[in-house]
């Protein structure tokens, strides 16, 4: 019967202890599962606050929507269309009008007999066109020599070519 007794109490104290590992067991779990409420409780209040925000640009993009609606009347799809017609065909008689204006002007220009040089902008210089290479240059080659220097009283050179020495 001693044997029957310390079975039972050998079997008792493995249960006892299999208890307590459970209850422990239950209580890191609850103490897991208040954290995931509370982070379930600040994902709701993020998800209510987000619902809230979304409501409201809705109404603005309403609001948007309706003014912008008020500024640009709609007008029926043909209309539209011949109204871009319309635009595209005066841009097109501007662009043609430049285009041959454009080319009036570089006849205009390509045929003055000048006497700068234009190959410069793509024009064709002729035979006929004479060039002078000295237009801007004096004359006569007397004037370089009568200039004279006020400081020194010598010709060819002026007052303010002239290093001053201290």
């Amino acid at each position: 019967m001693e044997d029957d007794f310390d079975n039972l109490l050998y079997d008792s104290n493995i249960l006892s202890e299999k208890c307590i590992l459970l209850i422990e067991h239950i209580s890191e779990i609850n103490k897991e599962k208040e954290k995931l409420q509370i982070l379930n409780d600040k994902y709701l209040q993020n998800i209510q606050e987000l619902q809230k925000s979304h409501f409201r640009m809705s109404e603005q993009q309403k609001i948007f929507n309706e003014k912008n609606l008020e500024n640009y009347p709609s007008e029926p799809s043909g209309t539209q269309d011949e109204n871009l017609k319309i635009e595209v065909d005066k841009l097109e008689n501007g662009l043609t009008k430049f285009v041959k204006s454009t080319k009036a002007s570089q006849k205009i220009i390509g045929s003055e007999m000048g006497i700068f040089h234009k190959v410069d902008l793509n024009f064709k210089t002729s035979s006929k066109q004479k060039f002078y290479e000295n237009l801007f240059e004096s004359k006569s080659k007397d004037d370089k020599i009568k200039k004279g220097c006020s400081y020194c009283n010598k010709y060819g050179h002026l007052h303010s070519k002239i290093l001053l020495r201290r």
